[in-house]
């Protein structure tokens, strides 16, 4: 095995076993046990590796691909959720813009955010929730939301993510592209999982304490919870995957797909899908990755579709106009794209109003309906998405840079921030609308009845002071020290 590929593969492996082992053992000590050890253990591995490659690295320094939304000159490291911009030298007369890939993974990180606040007001599925009890007007909504939001949003991450990887690895050597991806995807994950997911049990067991609880006080246990990290975590190995399949095989690229073809490939996908959460209705994860719509086989769709589009120029800039513009989609296809996209979110809501306030029909029959539309409207809205970023936000400003910059910092940090604010609203439930939310066995999904006008403005408050919030914390928190070379 090449020593480059030994970073990778062990730091990955060492994540995976400490988080059967914190599954199997409460083991408290484990934070700064690791927190001590594996920082140095990651260094010592990529020194060693590199003694043994430096005569085998070649100097590619001037024809690096610079993908960062920064222009300072200590700062040239890749955005992980941030696909960033392609930055050529003012001397050069053809360009290739990618602000709107900035721009749109903004879009989609503050859409995350969105989704996990409906996530703690639909009760259900989230760390600290409120609304999950019969009755709740807001449930159809918020489901809907969660159902259509799954189907796309995740899978367009890794589309984008796989659209750098190319240019990443053709302008590094093999050991620098599995280094760069051990330190801005690995040390982000074990961070989160030893520093995040600590501070937010602590919140959880403050918050279920401080409030009317049954079967007795909580105390504090240390779990592996990865959370959104699942995202990082499957992202290396798919890049670590990626080194492998590129180098040992000369793969050809395949010409620009039409539209009905994506579609046929979506439609398959989502069969694929349904198979899964109809024929698994029991396992609710794989390797830390949530299992609903939009999971594994979508994802690895999506991300294999980011390559291919990279590689073989599907989503080219037309030089001579300098305005972008997606080659797949003709004019016609995209007003169905359009048309098809609000045609599916129409249906979605249709769909969670009839099973959960009319009642008419249940989750299997919703599932087996959205089935049908989930894997194409996952084509449709991405590519409906990616075509007007394109064509309305390919651009850079200060604004769009300090968004840019803080969007991978959010993404894993909006958790503790949205389950902070929520739990505040609840205190002033209790004591300002005299509410008490009870929370039973130890569960942090309370089924207490309150006024949905109540949950309503929940979601909204909470939601926009949430995204008020974390976005300035978590660009301040970039410019600690080593959290910028790696975030």
């Amino acid at each position: 095995m090449k020593c480059s590929k030994i970073p990778a593969i062990i730091i990955y492996g060492i994540l995976i076993c400490v988080g059967f082992a914190c599954r199997l053992f409460s083991v408290t000590a484990i934070i700064p046990i690791s927190i001590v050890c594996m920082i140095p253990l990651i260094y010592l591995i990529s020194y060693s590796c590199n003694k043994k490659n430096e005569n085998n690295n070649i100097d590619n320094e001037e024809s690096k691909l610079i993908l960062s939304t920064e222009t300072s000159s200590n700062n040239k490291e890749e955005e992980l959720l941030t696909p960033t911009s392609s930055i050529i030298s003012p001397t050069t007369t053809k360009k290739k813009r990618h602000y709107y890939f900035d721009n749109l993974k903004v879009f989609l990180t503050v859409i995350v955010v969105v989704h996990h606040t409906a996530c703690a007001f639909v009760g259900t599925s989230w760390f600290y929730g409120l609304g999950n009890f019969d009755g709740n007007t807001f449930k159809f909504f918020g489901n809907a939301t969660l159902l259509l939001n799954q189907s796309y949003f995740m899978s367009l991450f890794f589309f984008i993510s796989g659209y750098f990887i190319p240019p990443s690895y053709d302008k590094k050597t093999e050991y620098e592209f599995m280094l760069n991806k051990s330190k801005r995807l690995g040390i982000p994950f074990y961070l989160f999982s030893c520093i995040v997911n600590p501070l937010l049990i602590f919140t959880l067991i403050f918050a279920y304490n401080n409030g009317e609880y049954k079967g007795g006080e909580l105390t504090y246990t240390y779990a592996f919870m990865p959370g959104v990290a699942w995202y990082i975590a499957w992202l290396f190995l798919f890049s670590t995957l990626y080194t492998t399949i590129r180098k040992d095989n000369n793969i050809s690229i395949p010409k620009k797909p039409t539209l009905s073809k994506c579609l046929c490939y979506g439609f398959i996908v989502g069969m694929i899908q349904l198979f899964i959460l109809m024929g698994f209705p029991t396992v609710t994860s794989l390797g830390m990755m949530p299992i609903t719509w939009g999971s594994l086989p979508m994802d690895i769709l999506f991300f294999i579709a980011g390559i291919y589009a990279k590689r073989g120029n599907w989503l080219d800039v037309n030089q001579e106009t300098t305005q972008p513009q997606t080659i797949f989609i003709t004019p016609t296809e995209r007003t169905f794209v359009r048309i098809f996209t609000i045609f599916c979110i129409i249906t979605s809501y249709v769909a969670a109003y009839l099973m959960f306030e009319a009642k008419i029909t249940g989750p299997k029959e919703t599932y087996g309906v959205w089935a049908l539309l989930s894997g194409p409207y996952a084509i449709t809205m991405s590519v409906c998405l990616i075509d007007l970023f394109q064509q309305n936000f390919n651009y850079k400003t200060e604004r769009t840079a300090f968004f840019s910059k803080s969007a991978y910092m959010v993404y894993l940090f909006h958790p503790w921030v949205l389950v902070t604010f929520t739990f505040v609203y609840n205190y002033i439930l209790k004591h300002v609308c005299n509410i008490i939310v009870e929370f039973e066995n130890h569960s942090f999904a309370s089924t207490t009845p309150i006024p949905s006008e109540y949950i309503w403005i929940g979601f909204f408050s909470v939601g926009i002071i949430t995204q008020i919030v974390v976005w300035p914390l978590s660009f301040y928190l970039r410019q600690l020290p080593g959290l910028r070379s790696v975030m």
